[in-house]
């Protein structure tokens, strides 16, 4: 299902994904005193948004939180 936005064209990709990473503090797997506590990059694919020219790439998740209506404000 192909729609626009703002003049950019949105598609639906289950291809856009994107790599993120993470900065963790871990206990180390060898139990030395002086090995206690180790600083890790994970990097991990999550579901994004790509822009090539005038078109977007959107994954199906990000995709139905967008069109859901806004919710209104009581009075």
């Amino acid at each position: 299902m192909n729609s626009s936005f703002a003049g950019l064209r949105v598609v639906k990709s289950a291809m856009a994904i994107v790599m993120k990473e993470e900065w963790a503090v871990r206990m180390h797997p060898t139990p030395k005193r002086r090995r206690r506590w180790t600083v890790r990059r994970e990097t991990y694919m999550a579901p994004g948004i790509i822009r090539l020219d005038h078109t977007l790439y959107v994954h199906p998740e990000i995709y139905a939180e967008l069109i859901k209506p806004a919710p209104k404000e009581a009075p």
